[in-house]
């Protein structure tokens, strides 16, 4: 009797073990009913077991749910119902962002998930790289450099400009501005007669440690590709 044990992928990519126990011949044209072509199942199985009986062509193939000797034939995961982030896929995706420090710097948890289209520039570069083949359920710990994120500080990009240039409304540490040239520009000093501005993002030259949880993937509609964004829930609204 020969026992082999192969090990195949279900339905969601979950590794699952199958003992088959061949029979030899004799047995095989003894449970097999060539005027009905149906498969005797006497006498049983262990009804404590998980058993299949069937005819594979000259063997009569018995499969068992506890372990026997086996030869192990190693098989690809198959992706038949899971689709995979790539380009011009719309992902959904929970996150969570912190700094080196632990600090917490920005959250979706509660908010909806964000949406948006993979391979076009709607994320920064590191975040990208490290969601592509992903699929949905996936959970993934990214670790993103400020060359993949937002940059390397420029501090040519700090500048000191006068107060009466903000029409004296009221300004304070922390408020971003956009310039006639569409630049945003962060507020980081407020002096008597003149106020320093930052035109760094925010988050350049810091490393980025991203928790990322993947809720859906789908295709992009055309009118998305168009206008190269999301549309809807968690996406742009026109």
């Amino acid at each position: 009797m020969r026992v082999y044990q192969f090990r195949h992928f279900g339905l969601i990519g979950l590794q699952i073990w199958t003992k088959f126990e061949f029979l030899p011949i004799p047995e095989f044209q003894h449970k097999f009913h060539p005027v009905n072509r149906e498969l005797s199942l006497l006498p049983p199985v262990s009804k404590n077991r998980k058993t299949i009986i069937f005819a594979a062509e000259r063997h009569f193939c018995r499969t068992f749910s506890e372990p026997k000797p086996f030869l192990e034939i190693k098989a690809f995961k198959k992706h038949l119902y899971l689709m995979q982030i790539e380009k011009h896929k719309v992902a959904s995706i929970h996150y969570t962002l912190k700094d080196n420090d632990g600090h917490i710097l920005d959250s979706s948890g509660d908010r909806d998930p964000l949406n948006y289209i993979h391979g076009i520039g709607n994320l920064i570069p590191g975040m990208e790289d490290g969601l592509e083949g992903k699929e949905k359920g996936d959970k993934v710990n990214l670790k993103v450099a400020p060359e993949k994120g937002y940059g390397i500080k420029d501090d040519r990009m700090i500048q000191k400009v006068p107060r009466d240039a903000f029409g004296g409304q009221p300004v304070e540490v922390g408020q971003q501005f956009q310039t006639d040239r569409g630049q945003v520009v962060t507020v980081t000093h407020v002096g008597l007669d003149q106020i320093t501005v930052d035109g760094n993002h925010p988050l350049a030259g810091i490393e980025l440690n991203f928790a990322v949880e993947v809720v859906d993937v789908r295709n992009a509609t055309e009118d998305e590709l168009a206008h190269g964004h999301v549309h809807g829930p968690g996406g742009h609204h026109h």
